[in-house]
Parts: C-alpha cells; structure tokens; sequence
C-alpha cells in the first residue's frame, strides 16, 4: 500500500510540477491533493496537517449548489464511490427493506439476513456489486440483523503500475 502511495504521489507531483525535476505537494491540483489526502492511512488524513485545508476546502464546497468533484485526471480515478452500509458477515446475504424516503425505488440495501432454503429464486445482484441481495417483499429470513453503517463511506478505486486496483476508504467528517 505505500509503495501505491509513493507512486500516485510521485506521478501527481511529477504532472502538475512545472520545473521537470522539482515536484512539491503545494504545486499539485486540488483534485489529486484530495485524492492522495483521501487514499492516506496511519494517519488519515485528519493527522496529516497538509492535508487539513484541502479537505476543509472540499467539504465546504459540497454544500454549494453547482458542486462538482475536484478530479485528479493524472491518477485516473475519477470521482469516488460511496458506500454507505458495510458488508454484511459470513454466510449473510444483503437484504432490501422498503423505505419510500431513500430513493425512487424505495428501497435500501439496510439489513443482512439469512435466507431460508429455496429462496434463491429471489436472490439477484445488483449492478455493480459484487454481493448478492434478496428482496424481503417476498422472503421471510431466518434471521435478520440491520447492517452496519461504514465509519468511512467514501472510496477510490486505484490501480497501481500493474494494473492491480486497490480500494482506499475514508471519510469527510471533521
């Protein structure tokens, strides 16, 4: 993971530098200062004093009616993910509840539940995702438990010089 770090950092640095062999983190677009304070560990990014104006400037501008995620085009990665729920234990599948207020669906991907057997006929996957969800408008679980909530929802999907990706979570509390 820090070898990943070293090298976006250098690869940011290196393309928003003008002088060929001088890269300062102060020269670096807001986005890919967001993105390497983002994708930082052992401190997160609230440790790392350079890191604490970027930030701030970021959740300051999200409140902001045209807002529009500052991209740090040199690393690729685009805006972040979001994921509000964290994965649900072993052996536990994603359950749907009904919930008109959260989207035009109404529903959301709150619970983790165990099937009963021969259920799977409801069991689909969600575009995107890897894990699998049963909808309990049809389903009467075994068991049931509502799903925990990430401390840290947003996430980078960041490819390192092999092509290998690597998903760095993190946070926009203060």
């Amino acid at each position: 993971m820090k070898k990943l770090l070293r090298y976006l950092i250098a690869s940011a640095l290196m393309a928003s530098s003008s002088a060929p062999n001088v890269a300062r983190a102060d020269d670096a677009s807001w986005g890919c200062q967001v993105l390497l304070c983002s994708a930082a560990s052992a401190p997160d990014w609230h440790g790392i004093p350079y890191c604490l104006a970027p930030m701030h400037k970021l959740i300051a501008a999200m409140v902001g009616f045209n807002f529009s995620w500052p991209i740090c085009t040199e690393a690729g990665t685009g805006k972040p993910g979001y994921e509000e729920y964290a994965d649900c234990p072993t052996g536990w599948v994603i359950g749907y509840a009904n919930d008109n207020s959260k989207n035009s669906q109404g529903v959301k991907p709150s619970l983790c539940i165990i099937p009963r057997t021969g259920c799977t006929s409801n069991l689909y996957q969600r575009e995107g995702d890897r894990r699998h969800g049963v909808s309990l408008d049809c389903e009467h679980p075994l068991q049931q438990m509502e799903r925990a909530k990430r401390d840290d929802p947003y996430y980078y999907d960041i490819s390192d010089n092999n092509g290998v990706k690597q998903r760095f979570y993190f946070n926009l509390n203060y």
